[in-house]
């Protein structure tokens, strides 16, 4: 179980070896916003050129073992040198991501998935209702005035001309969801009969919000204080975990019964109604074709954006 990058984990340790790892490990997967970055093989120019910024900045150039070098260097340091190397990123966006070595990850995730070779027996993976946002702030927009081009084009540098226009097309009413998204889609689909899909709404849904309402003491309280909603919330993940099955209730909740996404790509709707006193808004949606065209297309380009 994980959020975020640690919902990314989690999609690390489903395609491990091929999507066969033994022995198994373990048996159900709960993923939150499932963060899939560019993963490149360890000897790609990008990683090889991040690794040489490092070593730089670090004095070990001249080293006849730079990883030796590294190694022998104060904790605070290499932190300073890593912090430097982020920053130099397009927004300050991930940096250091994990690679294809060969052999824990033999391939690129969305081969695996593809596959639908997985470790694991069934998936329960969340999104939210706005995850983009924070990675994509207006401020932070408005300050290197990028049009949608223009952003596409520094975050994914090896889409060519024909591509970057068919993404801009694509995402001129929609988020932007390459990298937390689209990724929990892939999954579905790779469990076929085995995965439910939720999605958490509650305004406003920004990457991260629902922690709130999935652990009882998180440290930043929920906006819509209501045991019914957090109930339901809570048991569609631990019901997974418990009975591989987020329709097996341990005790009763709100949530009607939840289909599997493969059937019709039906989700869970977490959200709450409009008005002064708002109240569980819990229920079966589907998803939005504009949603699948997209990933689609990542799906299709995932080979040159490496994912």
């Amino acid at each position: 179980m994980g959020e975020s990058a640690g919902a990314g984990s989690v999609l690390q340790h489903i395609v491990a070896h091929g999507g066969n790892t033994k022995p198994p490990l373990f048996r159900a997967a709960v993923a939150n916003s499932p963060y899939t970055p560019f993963q490149y093989h360890f000897n790609d120019s990008i990683p090889e050129t991040l690794y040489s910024d490092i070593v730089n900045r670090l004095n070990c150039t001249n080293s006849t073992d730079t990883l030796a070098c590294i190694r022998q260097v104060n904790a605070s340091d290499l932190a300073a040198a890593d912090a430097a190397v982020c920053r130099t990123n397009f927004l300050n966006l991930t940096t250091f991501t994990p690679v294809v070595d060969g052999e824990f990850i033999i391939e690129r995730p969305t081969v695996t998935l593809r596959r639908g070779r997985v470790n694991g027996e069934v998936l329960t993976v969340s999104t939210n209702a706005d995850e983009g946002f924070i990675f994509a702030l207006p401020a932070s927009i408005a300050e290197g005035k990028f049009t949608l081009k223009e952003y596409i084009t520094q975050l994914l540098p090896r889409l060519d001309e024909k591509n970057i226009q068919q993404a801009t097309k694509l995402y001129s009413t929609g988020e932007f969801n390459v990298t937390l998204v689209c990724p929990a889609y892939f999954m579905l689909t790779a469990f076929g009969n085995r995965a439910w899909k939720a999605k958490f709404a509650i305004p406003p849904g920004i990457h991260g919000e629902d922690l709130s309402y999935e652990f009882l003491h998180f440290s930043t309280p929920p906006t819509f204080t209501n045991t019914d909603f957090a109930t339901a919330f809570q048991q569609g993940f631990m019901n997974t975990v418990r009975a591989l099955d987020p329709n097996h209730k341990f005790e009763p909740t709100i949530t009607p019964e939840w289909p599997i996404w493969k059937s019709g790509h039906a989700e869970m709707l977490f959200n709450q109604t409009d008005g002064a006193v708002p109240q569980p808004d819990v229920r079966v949606i589907k998803t939005e074709p504009a949603q699948l065209e997209r990933c689609q297309f990542w799906e299709d380009v995932s080979a040159i954006i490496a994912q």
